[in-house]
Formats: structure tokens, C-alpha cells, sequence
């Protein structure tokens, strides 16, 4: 573990993954070629292009000529799922804590770029972003991609800073909680996994954060921030060269820190039996949320979670169900698309002061009558047409498409996005119908209601 003093000294890159630092841990830096061959092309695939810096680091380049600005993301493949036990939260903490030492750093140094700079940051199970928006300006370009190398260079975050953070990231989770999907949400995260870290709710528990120090931060920072655990996007209106150059100057002289990532090995056992939550409180409109466990980001058939949210919610299949509809507000589909697991997810919200319970009991027996309502091929061929239409869509804005590679970078491949809508078209109908009747049972089901107690 960390062995943390108070004096001040750059922290050298030794064979070991541990090491000593202090308040202000620093990662060693190379000599780089300035030439820029010293950043590798590896390939393009539908306008993307990728490069790899010498230290691991990936570049993304999406051009945009349309666009008038500039977006970036500095994506780190380490979120909630690689924390220790005792320590729920830390990456979002991190995240805080680092924005908040980045900006004490961009009052202090950068006043004249701060009218024309935001960032904002994003902790998932897989990863944590950092995006900023840098305008159409060169120099304030430049300034956020000097913001987004000192994260990974060097750490510099004060005990008071730490205080602020877990101040600001206890109130985020009180915030959060207070919406209704979200709240179920992280209920229905934490009873679908009981053995893999993907129960943990990343937000984090306030146990754990407030017995967080800042050495907790400084080893997580050194084991995940690191350059070949880093992808760094950037899209829109740009110059490639001088951005190539850019990139060079200030990440190529960071030195990779050969940290041996240890992979999550648990496995969470098949669910075998439905599962019923109820949680109570007061002056709420009844929400319920059935969740269905299928399969990860990189399966064959993860192209039929996308396809099963569009079909199984359809005006074809629910018309003669929900025929009371004034008493419903809206439903919703989803689906989440992770490392190591994939769930389906299905919402329904109701107007206040009604009893959800049999609208409930309808909206799930629509959804687990596939054997007797099987999909139809009107249906699979206009959600293939919808899905379709989104691609086109999303591939049209350069900060959607960045902003959608977030989660595909976190699962192993980037250019899995592009694969998964292929297959998606590719899907076959009686292999839907299949996988649904597989996925969408009682035995793999996770019902969770929130509503308001019982008046007795």
C-alpha cells in the first residue's frame, strides 16, 4: 500500500506497482521524438481515427467540419467495479476531488480561459470521463488538453480538497436519490448483482466515503490513471496536425507506469427465481421498474437487447393491455451494455394516487408473453429501421458518436459500437424470439416498486 509522507518529491517509476509519494505524487516524464511519427496511425473506421502514443495511450480523432467547436474526453477504463471492499465510491470521489484540484489550478493559472472552458466528469461501472468543452479557440484547445495531461501527470489534491469532495459527492447521492428512476435504479444494480461489483452503486455509500483518505486516492489514482488505461477523444472543428502535435507535447512525455491490472474474476450465478421489491415513500406517484439479466457488451447477442427494448413495448403488443391509459403516465425501454453483464430494463410510471398493482401485473405479463405473442416481423423489421435511424443519427453529430464510444471503449473495443449495429441488422428473427423467451422470464426477473405506504 501507500506509504504517504509530508514532504514534497516526484515519484519515480519503478518495476514495482507500489509506491512512496506525498501530498503532491508526480508520474515520471520521458524525453519523447517530437516528430510525429512518435505518434503511430493504427487504422479508421467510419471516420474514426485512431493513434497510439508511445506510453499506450489511444487517441481518437473525429472530424467534423460542421461543427463550430471542439469537445474532448479523457476516458480512464476503471470505474466503481474496480474498487476495494470498504471503499464504495472512491472513483466517483476521485473524480470530485480531481475537478476540484484542476480548477483551484485553473483559477490560479488560466483566469483569462475560464469564460471559455467547462468540464464536467462522469463515473460509471466501467469508467470515469472527463469532457471538456474548449470553444473554437486554438489556444483554449490547447488549454484543455494542458487541463486533461496534468490529471494523468501528477496529483496534487490537499486534505481540504478532499473534504469538499466527499461533501459534494454525499450531497450528489442525496440528490440523485430524490428522483425516482435513479433511486430504483441503484436498488435494482444492487439485488441483480449480489457477487459481482456491479452491485455496487458507484455513487458510493457515506460509511465508506467519509473513511476515505487521501492516500486511498493516490493509489487508486496511480493503479488506474495511467496513460495505456487512458483514451483521449477528440471531435469536431479541428486542425489534425496541430492537435497531433498538441497531444505530443503533452502526453507523450508521460511515462506509462506498467501497473499489472488484476481482472475481475467473479462470476454472478444465474438469478433462478423472480425477485419482488417494494419500497415505501410518502407523497410519491407509483414507479416501477422489471429488470431482466442477458448478456455483455461483446456477446453475439447483445444486438438482441437492442432489438427486444424496441419490439417488446410496441403500440402492436400493448394496445389491447393498457387500454386504461389514462392512469399511466408514460413506459420507457432500455437496456445497459457493460463489461461483464448486460440487463434489459422496463419503466412504468403512474399517475399519482392510483394503485399500480394490477397495472403492473398487465405490464409484465405483456412483456413474458413471448411464447404465445411472439414477435411478429412487422415489428423486428421496423425496430431494425429505428435502430437504424439512430445509428445514422448519432453518427451525424461528432460529440454523440464521442459521447456513445464511452461505454464501448470501457468494454474492451471501441469499434464495437460500429460491429453491434451491424449485427443488430444482421439479426435473425427466429434468434430474437429465441434469446427473448431465453432472457424475459419470472426466473430471471427483477420487479422493484416505489409507492406510497398503505393508508390504514
Amino acid at each position: 500500500m501507500i506509504n504517504c509522507s509530508f514532504s514534497k518529491f516526484s515519484r519515480l517509476l519503478l518495476t514495482i506497482s507500489y509506491f512512496v509519494c506525498s501530498l503532491a505524487c508526480a508520474r515520471e516524464h520521458t524525453d519523447v521524438d517530437q516528430n510525429i511519427d512518435a505518434i503511430k496511425f493504427q487504422q479508421e473506421v467510419h471516420g474514426v481515427r485512431e493513434f497510439k502514443l508511445k506510453n499506450g495511450m489511444a487517441l481518437l480523432l473525429i472530424p467534423d467540419t460542421r461543427q463550430i467547436a471542439v469537445t474532448t474526453h479523457l476516458i480512464y477504463r476503471s470505474g466503481s467495479s474496480k474498487e476495494k471492499y470498504g471503499q464504495k465510491g472512491l472513483a466517483h470521489l476521485l473524480e470530485h476531488l480531481l475537478l476540484i484540484e484542476s480548477g483551484a489550478n485553473v483559477k490560479k493559472n488560466f483566469q483569462g480561459h475560464i469564460s471559455d472552458f467547462r468540464v464536467k466528469g462522469i463515473t460509471n461501472f466501467d469508467f470515469t470521463d472527463y469532457q471538456t468543452w474548449p470553444g473554437s479557440d486554438t489556444k483554449t484547445l490547447k488549454f484543455a488538453l494542458q487541463y486533461s495531461s496534468s490529471m494523468m501527470a501528477s496529483f496534487n489534491a490537499t486534505p481540504e480538497q478532499l473534504e469538499q469532495a466527499k461533501r459534494q459527492v454525499i450531497n450528489e447521492r442525496e440528490n440523485t436519490g430524490a428522483g425516482r428512476f435513479n433511486f430504483l435504479l441503484r436498488e435494482a444494480t444492487s439485488n441483480l448483482f449480489t457477487w459481482h461489483a456491479y452491485g455496487r452503486d458507484p455513487v458510493g455509500i457515506p460509511s465508506d466515503l467519509q473513511n476515505l483518505t487521501l492516500s486511498d486516492m493516490q493509489e487508486f489514482w496511480y493503479q488506474h490513471y495511467r496513460p495505456e488505461n487512458a483514451t483521449l477523444i477528440i471531435s469536431g472543428k479541428y486542425d489534425e496536425a496541430d492537435v497531433l502535435n498538441t497531444v505530443l507535447q503533452l502526453f507523450g512525455p508521460i511515462s506509462e507506469a506498467r501497473y499489472e491490472e488484476k481482472p475481475i474474476v467473479t462470476v454472478e450465478p444465474p438469478q433462478n427465481g423472480e425477485r419482488e421489491i417494494v419500497l415505501l415513500r410518502k407523497t410519491t406517484a407509483p414507479y416501477a421498474i422489471i429488470s431482466y439479466r442477458a448478456v455483455d457488451i461483446n456477446h453475439p447477442d447483445a444486438a438482441a437487447m437492442d432489438l427486444l427494448s424496441r419490439v417488446l413495448l410496441s403500440a402492436e403488443r400493448t394496445k389491447n393491455d393498457f387500454s386504461d391509459l389514462e392512469k399511466i403516465k408514460s413506459t420507457r425501454a432500455s437496456y445497459m451494455l457493460l463489461q461483464q453483464a448486460g440487463l434489459l430494463m422496463f419503466g412504468i410510471d403512474f399517475q399519482y394516487g392510483i394503485s399500480e398493482g394490477i397495472f403492473k401485473t398487465k405490464f409484465i405479463d405483456v412483456l413474458e408473453n413471448l411464447p404465445k405473442q411472439p414477435v411478429t416481423e412487422q415489428a423486428f423489421l421496423k425496430a431494425k429501421k429505428a435502430a437504424a435511424r439512430d445509428h445514422m443519427h448519432i453518427t451525424e453529430n461528432s460529440d454523440e458518436l464521442a459521447f456513445k464510444l464511452l461505454t464501448f471503449i470501457a468494454g474492451g473495443n471501441w469499434q464495437r459500437y460500429f460491429t453491434l449495429q451491424q449485427d443488430i441488422q444482421n439479426y435473425d428473427l427466429t434468434q430474437l424470439q429465441k434469446k427473448g423467451e431465453e432472457w424475459i422470464t419470472s426466473s430471471n426477473r427483477l420487479a422493484i416498486t416505489l409507492r406510497e405506504p398503505v393508508r390504514r
